[in-house]
């Protein structure tokens, strides 16, 4: 049988950096799901050594290497780590084959695509990170396929555009609001017809004159 799953972590590095993750473990049987709560510690563990944004293709680099000795055939590991400064107002990342977090400014999206292949497949694959610059208002928007994969019974799939023109709706409101929107409007679309696979989503919204406030789970 198939076992998954997602997950995802904040690690607060100091008063000005919070590490965002999320990622999605893709293999067969319990193994897989053990491989998961591994791979969230080595992480973690990771993080600790190498905590900072000069070192994160390093500590990417790492983990891939890790996944690689711990991943059978068919198994693999995609990740989005970021790291948000707020003092600098970036957030520096690396997207190792997951779905691309997104950038919502002004009604504008920008894709944070850069990085390299899913993690435990090839030891010596290389990766780019990148840092983007954020303003206040920006909205930060991280997500597992399982949101966008979601179909209705005539098979047709939610999908990343329509997403993304939902979550564009409601960046006035808080982050907790704009979760519980746009599940409300993805339940619309997919009606009764059943899903299999995990949902996770982030929303994170940027704003420095604000007290921090994280809404870390949201049961689907």
């Amino acid at each position: 049988f198939d076992v998954g799953g997602d997950f995802y972590d904040f690690i607060k590095l100091d008063d000005s950096r919070l590490i965002v993750a999320i990622a999605d473990v893709m293999g067969k049987g319990i193994p897989a799901a053990l491989m998961m709560g591994c791979f969230r510690g080595a992480m973690r563990a990771y993080t600790d050594v190498e905590c900072s944004s000069e070192n994160m293709e390093r500590l990417i680099s790492r983990l891939n290497e890790a996944a690689c000795s711990e991943c059978g055939s068919g198994e693999f590991i995609s990740l989005f780590y970021g790291i948000i400064d707020v003092k600098d107002m970036g957030i520096t990342y690396c997207n190792c084959g997951h779905e691309p977090a997104v950038l919502i400014r002004q009604g504008q999206m920008i894709e944070l695509d850069k990085g390299g292949l899913v993690l435990g497949v090839d030891k010596e694959a290389s990766y780019e990170i990148e840092t983007v610059g954020l303003e206040d208002g920006d909205c930060l928007v991280f997500y597992t396929d399982g949101l966008s994969d979601a179909a209705n019974f005539d098979g047709e799939f939610w999908g990343r555009e329509k997403l993304f023109e939902t979550a564009k709706m409601f960046t006035s409101g808080s982050a907790k609001r704009m979760v519980k929107n746009i599940l409300a409007y993805r339940r619309r679309f997919v009606g009764l017809a059943g899903q299999i696979d995990d949902t996770t989503m982030i929303i994170v919204k940027v704003d420095r004159r604000a007290e921090p406030v994280f809404v870390k789970r949201q049961d689907l």
